[in-house]
Parts: C-alpha cells; structure tokens; sequence
C-alpha cells in the first residue's frame, strides 16, 4: 500500500500522483485528494493504481449519482464538480495544442446539452452470466441493469431484454447494441451464433412493436466481431431506419455510423451550417470521411453543391438513398472510396472546392490526405474532431500548408467522460 497526494488530472480522466520519482496514473481520484492506492501496473517511468482509501478529500470530489460507478468503466467523470472539470478540459486542450500543435489557439466557449440520459446509442457486452459494462480496472463484465448517461427508452429495452436471454452463453451472444433514432425507434442489435437466430426471433417476438431487432453473424476467425451486415430478426422489421436531422429523413442501416449525443450533434451541425453562411451562400463543398451523409445532405438542402466521400459502401448507399428521398440528388454526389485516394483522384482532375468539412476518425487525418488537402485549393476548412492529439498534429501540418486557425469551439458530446468534441475553423493565408 502506498500514499500520495494527487496534484493534477491527466486527459485520461485519472488524477496524477508521485511516489519515488515516479508518476502514477489512479482512476476515480481528483487534484487535492491524499489517498492509499496500490500499484496495478509498473513501468520504468510510471505506473497505474488503484484507488484503495481517501484520506482527505479534494473540495472538487463530489458523490458519483451511478450506483455501478465504482467499477463501471463507462464513465470517468462522475466523482468531479462538472463546472471545475469543464475548466480544466478547457485548460487541458490548450496545453495539447500549444505543446503538440499550432501554438497559442482561440478557444470559443464550450456548447453543451444534457448532462445526463444523453447517450442514444450503447453495446452491452456478455461474459459468462454477466451482461453489462467493462471493468475500467481488469476489463471483466459488470452486471448492469440501468445506465444513468442512456436513453430513457433504452435502458426500459434492456431491462425488457437482458432476462430474455440471460440463459444463452456469453459466447454465443457476446454482444448488444441498443440505439435509439430521433425518430423515436429503437434498435436492437444482437451479435450472436447463426445457429441462435430461430430462438432470437422467439423470444424477442413479445417486444416487437417495441424495437426493430436485427442481427449479425459472428466472424469465426474473429469471434468478437461480424462477418455479415445487419439482417433483421422478423419479417416485417425495415432494412433500414429513418433518422431526422431537421426537415431532412436519412436513411440508415443499424450499423451506420452516428454521433452518440443527438442534442450536441444538432448543435455542432447548426453552427457549422450557420458560419459557412455567414461566410457565402451556395459554395462548392467537399465533405470527408462523409458516412451517411449527415454533413453533407444538410449543407445541399442549404443550397450548397456539395461532394461527399466516405470508405462504407453501406453508408454511402444509405446517404445516396437519402439524397434522392430529400430530393436533392441534383446538387449533390457521393463516391465510396479511401479518402486519401479519391482526393488524390480529384487533384488529377483539377477539382477545386471552396470549403471542406472534415470529420476523421480518431487516428486523425492520414498523412497523404493532409499533403492533398491544399491542391483542392479551399479558402476555409471546418475540421471537427473527438482526440485533441491527432487534431493538434494535424493542425501544424495544415498551418504549414498556408492554413491559419480563426477559432477552435468544443463541443461537450459526450458528459461524465474524458472525451470531448471539437471543430475548428481554418482559412488559407492570402499569401498561398
């Protein structure tokens, strides 16, 4: 057992404590806690603890409201005074950019929605008996019932369908994902053994006015993961499912892509959609890493001309669909492709674009994208992202392109965890 004092927050959520010359990384402590740990994880210039005893409490602790809270590895946040953790986020992203990236950087107020039930989209994970949430200490299964950053609804479905299955190996069904759409229908989505569907089909068929059920068949050579698309359970459930994002209907399938945290992703698209207004109406737009299309579609039904390339052929089918079911095929085109080859493709052909929206994942934008980026030849690149690391870095590389950050605005997507969103607003030097 050892003490120590916890004197900072790393961007990891953990608190920062030191023993001997050596950092240690502790889980559920905040700046101003002394506390008795001991060591999981030893390492030459740091190690990992675990939280054994607080001696003196930070005047920045607050009690977790989650009762799973002391194991789940969901959520880091819940222990720390929101208002002092949204600060130091704050303060956190500037010492990342002025230490990784572009330097000194104009950091807007932060957009925020709910702090909690936010979350429309969460996978449930099933070891043994246990049906939940990951340990954030041994990555072992919790046994969760409700979750407190969930829908309302979807923590009412999976109350309704954990004992429905609760019998059934963890094996056989490693995986859940609930997700509900803004328009108010729900998917469940089993990861399960071909030879579970009949029983599936049975035993989900009380709740099939409550959710659309679908499922995948587990990959044999990945057991963990699916080996086919989303095939939904009984026969009268859709291929796909509608999502709204205002006046505009996007057709999804179960496995698309979409932001977690539908209040702030409206928020973020209205204030993306709004400054690129400000700046000229109907622009030639180039949309990256685009999948099904929930920049893109909004920025056409602005009037934009706009051209969105995303790597899923199954988002890009969804987002083409979409386009012609909003009527708006006639300014707008999708190809299916890897962004960095399709943009090398449209330098060949001497495309130019006067804004690019960029959304990557999170290993950021590769490095032959960031070299073919400035030979579109945009005056203004929105560049949204969820790892301020990868950001950063990006950043230099596109300051050197000739590229000047105006603003950089985060949005808080994703409450009570160390994530956070943000989009940054770039314009080319006039000198380039």
């Amino acid at each position: 057992m050892y003490k120590t004092s916890i004197t900072r927050l790393a961007s990891t959520g953990e608190g920062i404590g030191h023993l001997q010359g050596k950092t240690y990384f502790i889980p559920r402590t905040v700046p101003g806690d002394e506390i008795e740990f001991i060591s999981v994880l030893e390492k030459k210039n740091y190690g990992r603890g675990l939280l054994q005893k607080i001696l003196k409490a930070s005047p920045q602790r607050i009690s977790a409201p989650c009762k799973y809270y002391e194991k789940c590895g969901g959520c880091q946040l819940q222990h720390i005074e929101p208002h002092w953790h949204k600060d130091e986020s704050i303060k956190q992203l500037h010492n990342t950019l002025v230490k990784f990236g572009p330097g000194e950087t104009s950091i807007l107020p932060t957009i925020s929605g709910e702090a909690w039930n936010y979350r429309n989209s969460v996978t449930f994970h099933r070891e043994h008996s246990f049906q939940g949430f990951r340990d954030y200490n041994d990555r072992q299964v919790i046994d969760i019932d409700t979750c407190n950053i969930a829908r309302p609804r979807i923590n009412q479905l999976w109350k309704q369908t954990k004992p429905l299955i609760a019998h059934i190996q963890g094996s056989l069904i490693p995986r859940v994902m609930l997700r509900e759409y803004s328009s108010h229908n729900v998917v469940i989505f089993f990861l399960a053994q071909e030879k579970l569907v009949p029983e599936l089909q049975k035993i989900t068929s009380p709740l099939k006015t409550e959710a659309l059920f679908y499922y995948a068949l587990i990959d044999s050579q990945h057991p963990k993961k699916e080996n086919t698309p989303p095939t939904p359970l009984h026969t009268k459930t859709p291929l796909s499912i509608s999502q709204h994002i205002g006046d505009i209907i996007i057709d999804c399938f179960p496995e698309n892509f979409s932001q977690v945290n539908h209040e702030v992703a409206m928020m973020l698209l209205e204030y993306l959609l709004q400054d690129i207004a400000n700046e000229q109406e109907h622009q030639k737009i180039l949309d990256l890493y685009c999948g099904s299309g929930f920049f893109s579609l909004a920025l056409a039904y602005r009037g934009h001309q706009v051209l969105g390339i995303e790597v899923s052929p199954r988002a890009t089918m969804s987002a083409i669909n979409s386009s012609l079911l909003n009527a708006l095929d006639d300014r707008i085109g999708f190809q299916t492709g890897k962004v960095s080859t399709c943009t090398e493709k449209l330098v060949e052909n001497k495309k130019k674009f006067s804004t690019i929206v960029i959304d990557p994942p999170r290993k950021g934008i590769d490095k032959k994208t960031l070299s073919t980026l400035p030979k579109l030849d945009p005056t203004f690149i929105y560049y949204i992202s969820c790892n301020p690391i990868t950001l950063a870095r990006d950043l230099i590389s596109l300051q050197k392109s000739g590229y000047q950050v105006m603003w950089l605005r985060p949005f808080d997507m994703f409450p009570q965890t160390y994530h956070i969103e943000c989009m940054v607003k770039l314009k080319k030097n006039k000198k380039v």
